[in-house]
């Protein structure tokens, strides 16, 4: 069955969200190598992480969106 337009917006999500959060995990090694003991790195890094919870979450939403279109769609189908 080929998937549609939903899912596939939903895995982009997902991965996006992956790439975003490496990245944050990176900056935030590269910052604490520079930073005195006691400094919190990732004060600074807070925007990546609240973008990447944000694109799992709207993942998460579209995901079950595209899954009850494609529940609904089966049960039309056999009416």
């Amino acid at each position: 069955m080929k998937k549609n337009n939903m899912k596939k917006f939903s895995n982009g999500l997902f991965v996006l969200g992956i790439i975003v959060a490496i990245i944050g995990f990176y900056r935030i090694a590269q910052i604490r190598m520079t930073l005195p003991p006691g400094v919190c790195p990732i004060d600074n890094q807070k925007g990546l992480y609240y973008g990447s919870i944000g694109l799992f979450l709207a993942s998460f939403v579209t995901d079950i969106i595209a899954d009850k279109k494609e529940h609904l769609n089966k049960e039309d189908l056999h009416q």
